[in-house]
């Protein structure tokens, strides 16, 4: 699976569900805004640290979506990003491929990839599932 991964890490660990929100005391309790950026789709991911819950949603692929998800971001989350890191994969699916890309960063190498359609960055053996609804 070919692929484009940007990762923002925050300062935050929240509750969407719950609609709170505390600082974030390290790599392993922060919440994450992620982007899976495929040649036709492209899957926004948040993960919320607070009680692990992960929301998904699935956008088209657009002419600079990073330079466009960089503007976006900025402006909603500029204030709490700590880390931002920019991953491009000819096959997300090899490990070999994956420690290569992480090598560059200071995150370890542990992807989830979700049937084919995305994939995205969680840290250790931390899993995320879906606790809160969409509005």
């Amino acid at each position: 699976m070919t692929g484009t991964l940007l990762i923002r890490i925050l300062s935050t660990c929240s509750s969407y569900k719950d609609e709170v929100a505390y600082e974030a005391k390290g790599l392993s309790d922060a919440d994450t805004i992620q982007a899976w950026i495929g040649p036709v789709d492209t899957f926004m991911i948040h993960t919320h640290a607070y009680d692990r819950d992960i929301r998904v949603f699935r956008v088209d692929t657009i002419d600079q979506m990073v330079e466009r998800m960089d503007a976006s971001d900025a402006r909603h989350y500029g204030d709490i990003t700590v880390q931002r890191f920019l991953l491009t994969f000819s096959n997300v699916n090899d490990p070999q491929e994956a420690a290569q890309q992480f090598a560059t960063t200071t995150l370890e190498p542990t992807l989830h990839i979700e049937n084919g359609a995305f994939a995205f960055w969680h840290f250790g053996d931390i899993r995320y599932r879906t606790v809160s609804s969409p509005m």
